[in-house]
């Protein structure tokens, strides 16, 4: 809850710092990207979902958001991120 309360405030290099080398790598793995091609990616949809979530709350409230969560949103993308990926994020 913190997270999504002062999104607002949250530097975007402090979020794609956390994505180190090991971290690149497990994605890499559970994905089949190459390394290079899985930094990219996380570096061009970081910003986007973080966009998306401001957009959200400024219109819809931390209850918007979490309602929108909980009905739209079921978190099936990720059984399949590299398909995904693939398909240009359309899923």
């Amino acid at each position: 809850m913190y997270f999504i309360k002062n999104i607002m405030s949250i530097q975007l290099d402090q979020i794609l710092g956390l994505f180190n080398q090991n971290e690149i790598s497990t994605l890499s793995q559970q994905t089949g990207l190459d390394e290079n091609k899985t930094a990219t990616v996380v570096q061009q949809v970081v910003p986007t979902l973080l966009s998306g979530i401001q957009n959200n709350l400024s219109s819809n409230g931390v209850g918007g958001f979490l309602s929108a969560l909980d009905k739209s949103h079921d978190g099936s993308v990720l059984d399949d991120l590299t398909g995904f990926f693939q398909n240009g994020g359309n899923a």
